[in-house]
């Protein structure tokens, strides 16, 4: 496995046990034994953070599971890309713009075409934009 762009809808394949896979599991397991990193945008912990909130909030997922699943999170080599206000008020917004998604999402993006990282997302549009772009996908 390479490097690979890692967004939050992806993240939360491998913690929604309904919405595991195969395929997305194979990703964290592979991140587990250090065989590969996971790159992410500065807007990524935040993200997770607060999917984590609102299922726990609802009672789709225990408090225990949630400290369970950030300290794994915390361990495994997921780096932190930082965003510079020039990438972030230039191309991630005019990706944004171009391709009708957030920010947030066009940030993955961006990521993914400056890195040449596949991108790891289960984000419709996201997947939609990616392949108009010619950004690799995970599969």
């Amino acid at each position: 496995m390479t490097p690979f762009v890692l967004d939050a809808s992806f993240t939360m394949t491998w913690i929604i046990e309904a919405e595991q896979t195969p395929a997305t599991m194979k990703y964290l397991e592979a991140l587990g034994r250090d065989e590969n990193e996971a790159l992410v945008p500065a807007i990524w912990p935040e993200e997770v953070a607060n999917v984590l909130l609102t299922l726990e909030r609802a009672k789709k997922i225990s408090s225990a599971m949630v400290a369970g699943w950030i300290d794994t999170l915390n361990v495994l080599p997921i780096r932190i890309e930082p965003p510079s206000l020039e990438e972030s008020f230039g191309a991630v917004r005019l990706l944004a713009l171009t391709h009708k998604l957030t920010a947030y999402d066009a940030s993955y993006l961006q990521l993914a075409l400056r890195s040449g990282a596949p991108l790891a997302t289960r984000d419709k549009a996201l997947w939609a934009s990616a392949e108009k772009v010619g950004v690799k996908l995970v599969r």
